[in-house]
């Protein structure tokens, strides 16, 4: 039996919808996924040159916040997460930067 839309039998045309849906569902989560990616990195750059504004170095900031350097720079380099140091590097003060007399 043709139903008038190209499809021999109803289950067909039930199978193919459902294959539109699944297809659809799959790029809607990698699109999320990429939406993700690109917002942790685009955070993790503002957290990067805000440091560098207030006058920290990755190596200072790690040894004040008590991680080590390797850590801190994996974090915010993507390589590893880490939500709370990402927070505390935002919190850090500006520096005062030592004047010469």
């Amino acid at each position: 039996m043709d139903f008038g839309l190209g499809f021999p039998t109803i289950c067909e045309f039930v199978r193919e919808i459902f294959l539109e849906f699944a297809i659809l569902l799959a790029v809607h989560r990698d699109i999320r996924e990429i939406f993700a990616v690109m917002t942790s990195q685009a955070k993790r750059n503002k957290i990067k040159r805000g440091l560098a504004a207030k006058g920290w170095t990755q190596s200072d900031a790690a040894k004040t916040l008590g991680v080590t350097f390797e850590h801190l720079n994996r974090v915010l380099n993507g390589h590893r997460e880490s939500g709370r140091l990402l927070k505390q590097l935002e919190t850090l003060p500006a520096r005062e930067v030592a004047t010469a007399q």
